[in-house]
């Protein structure tokens, strides 16, 4: 997938995550992260890496020719994380 596809995704994943939590004045973290060396890229949430271009995870779709659409794909994996992560709690 080219660079410039998977920033798209980023956007169009980002801007539905964060919603109005970007309107609030405040300054907050990125819970996303996009890297690429030029060639290869990955998309990285919450410090785990969840897309990467050079080492395709998706699922092959043979009808279509092409692996599943990467949106539906990265809110997937974010959705397992943030489930992954709901009641853990630190022993105080």
């Amino acid at each position: 997938m080219k660079t410039n596809e998977v920033l798209d995704v980023m956007d169009e994943i980002a801007e539905e995550f964060y919603g109005d939590l970007l309107d609030d004045g405040k300054e907050h973290d990125n819970f996303f992260e996009f890297f690429s060396d030029g060639y290869n890229c990955k998309i990285i949430f919450l410090g785990i890496t969840i897309y990467k271009d050079y080492d395709e995870e998706r699922e092959w779709i043979e009808e279509i020719n092409d692996y599943e659409p990467l949106v539906p794909y990265i809110k997937k994996k974010c959705n397992k994380i943030i489930d992954n992560l709901q009641g853990r709690r630190f022993k105080i």
